[in-house]
C-alpha cells in the first residue's frame, strides 16, 4: 500500500483503479484504518485513483457553468484538487482549508486524547491550499461548484450548503460518519452518476465493504435550492415499526 500511494520521497501518488482494488481486497478493515491513520504526512480519507479523478472531473465539467470557479473546501493536503486539475486542466480549481486539524488532538475524541497515541499526525495543508475557513472561502471566491470531501461530522456541511454557491458535491460515507450529519438529506439533491460513485474508494473500503458515497446538492444560488425543515417526530415516523 505504501509503494502504491507514495513515492520514495513521501509524495502522494495517484494509482490505477485495478491496482488499488487488488491491495484493498487483501487488507482487513483494521489494517487499512491503521495505515490511513498513521501516515507521517497526515491521515488519509479518500483514496482517489486515475479513473476516479477522470470520471469525477467529467461530472464537474458537466455541472459547472462556463468560466466558473471550482473550490474544494476542507481540502487538507490538496491532493484531490491537484488530481482533478490534472484530469480537467481546462477548469479553474481552487482549494482551501482552515488548518484546524493541523494539531492532531483537534481530530480526536476525548477518549483518544486521553490515550495519547504517539503515531498520529495532524492534517497538514498542502501546496496551493489557501488557509481559510470553508464558508469564508466560498464567500470570497463565489465558486460555481464546491467540493466537500470527508467533512467532519457536525453542522459545517449545512453551513456550506447555505453559503453562496450553485452546486455542492459531497464525497463521504453514510451513517453519519462524515459531513452531511442527521439532516443533510433534507437539502435538495440527487445522486452522482453510478460511473463516478462506483470508482470512489476511502479508508472504509477494505475487503467487500463499500461505504463511499458521492452526492450532488443544489447550493444557495441554484434555482432548485430547497431546505426542508425537520420536525420533532421525523425519526419516529421514519423508523416506526410496521
Amino acid at each position: 500500500m505504501q509503494r502504491l500511494l507514495f513515492d520514495g520521497d513521501g509524495r502522494r501518488l495517484l494509482p490505477r483503479q485495478l491496482a488499488l482494488d487488488g491491495v484493498l481486497a487483501r487488507l482487513s478493515d483494521e489494517a487499512l484504518f491503521r495505515f490511513c491513520e498513521t501516515q507521517a504526512s497526515g491521515p488519509l480519507y479518500l483514496l482517489p485513483t486515475v479513473e476516479f479523478a477522470r470520471a469525477f472531473g467529467r461530472m464537474v465539467r458537466g455541472l459547472a457553468a462556463p468560466g466558473g470557479t471550482l473550490l474544494e473546501v476542507a481540502a487538507g493536503d490538496g491532493f484531490l484538487t491537484r488530481s482533478l486539475k490534472q484530469a480537467e486542466p481546462g477548469l479553474r480549481w481552487l482549494a482551501s482549508d482552515s488548518g484546524a486539524w493541523e494539531d492532531p488532538r483537534a481530530r480526536m475524541s476525548r477518549s483518544e486524547r486521553r490515550a495519547k497515541p504517539a503515531d498520529v499526525s495532524g492534517l497538514r495543508l498542502g501546496p496551493g491550499v489557501e488557509r481559510a475557513e470553508a464558508v469564508a472561502a466560498i464567500r470570497a471566491h463565489q465558486p460555481d461548484v464546491v467540493v466537500a470531501c470527508w467533512l467532519p461530522p457536525g453542522k459545517l456541511f449545512e453551513r456550506i450548503l447555505r453559503a453562496p454557491s450553485r452546486i455542492v458535491i459531497e464525497v463521504g460515507a453514510g451513517g453519519g460518519v462524515t459531513g452531511q450529519g442527521e439532516w443533510g438529506w433534507r437539502f435538495a439533491h440527487h445522486f452522482a452518476p453510478t460511473a463516478v460513485e462506483r470508482l470512489a474508494r476511502s479508508r472504509l473500503d477494505a475487503g467487500a465493504r463499500r461505504r463511499t458515497q458521492v452526492t450532488v446538492y443544489f447550493g444557495r444560488r441554484h434555482p432548485e435550492y430547497r431546505e426542508e425543515r425537520p420536525r420533532a417526530d421525523d425519526w419516529l415516523r421514519i423508523f416506526k415499526p410496521s
